[in-house]
This record gives structure tokens, C-alpha cells and sequence, in this order.
């Protein structure tokens, strides 16, 4: 394994750790952990912290790379978002990316979630159109 991606996986295993309510003894956790698949990770796992009921930090790492961004919603949007964030895939290219997307809740899956994302990458340099298709497991 190379030395980049032992690192990113240290880092992955101390935002997991960080996060959950055991490792500082809280009575809620400060975050949460999902299992992700989509079109953007392939398979991955994510972390998030919630600032309200209905927007949060995440960090996610996949098979493709990193990802670290914010989703804002509200009570009025109904499930739609708008999420700026930073990719990181493992050639070490970083790009900042804007998203508009959709989520919903599956009960019937382990309170799980279908979102569908669509926006562009690159927004810096060369814009490209980026659609991500997924769902999120939590765990």
C-alpha cells in the first residue's frame, strides 16, 4: 500500500473515531456513519456532523478519492440541497465542486438514503456537468 494511501486512511479511521459519541462519552453522538454507494465513490463510507435538522458537514472516502463539503438545506426545500465541496481523487488533483441534489429517506431499508445529485466540477478552472447517483446506508 502506498504511503498516501495509508495516511488517507489514518484519516479516515480518526474522523470516524472523533465523531462517535463513545470516544468522548457524550449522550449523542456528534456524528454520523454511512455506507455510500454512488456513482462518484463507487463504495465508500461517510461522515457527518449535523449544524441543524437539516444540513451538515461530511467527509467521505471512496474508492475513487476524498471528498469534503457542506450540505444546506431547509425545512421549505423538502429533501433538496445545495452542496459545495472539495474532491480529492488519489492522483492528488483537487477540485471544488457546486451540486444541487435531492435525498430521501427509505424506512423500509434501515432508514437509508436515494439521492441524486447533478452540478459541475471544476468550478475554478474548466467546468464540466457531474450527475451522482446514490445511496447512503447508515450504519
Amino acid at each position: 500500500m502506498k504511503k498516501g494511501r495509508v495516511f488517507i486512511f489514518l484519516v479516515a479511521i480518526f474522523a470516524v473515531l472523533a465523531c462517535s459519541s463513545a470516544l468522548f462519552g457524550a449522550d449523542a453522538p456528534l456524528g454520523n456513519l454511512f455506507i455510500v454507494f454512488s456513482v462518484e465513490h463507487f463504495a465508500g463510507v461517510e461522515v457527518r456532523t449535523n449544524i441543524d435538522a437539516y444540513s451538515n458537514l461530511y467527509a467521505a472516502f471512496g474508492v475513487n478519492g476524498m471528498v469534503f463539503g457542506l450540505r444546506v438545506s431547509s425545512k421549505e426545500t423538502r429533501g433538496l440541497y445545495i452542496s459545495p465541496k472539495v474532491c480529492v481523487n488519489y492522483q492528488a488533483r483537487t477540485l471544488l465542486n457546486l451540486m444541487i441534489g435531492w435525498k430521501t429517506i427509505v424506512t423500509n431499508l434501515s432508514n437509508g438514503e436515494f439521492f441524486v445529485e447533478a452540478g459541475v466540477k471544476d468550478v475554478l478552472g474548466n467546468l464540466v456537468p457531474d450527475v451522482n447517483i446514490g445511496f447512503a446506508l447508515k450504519f
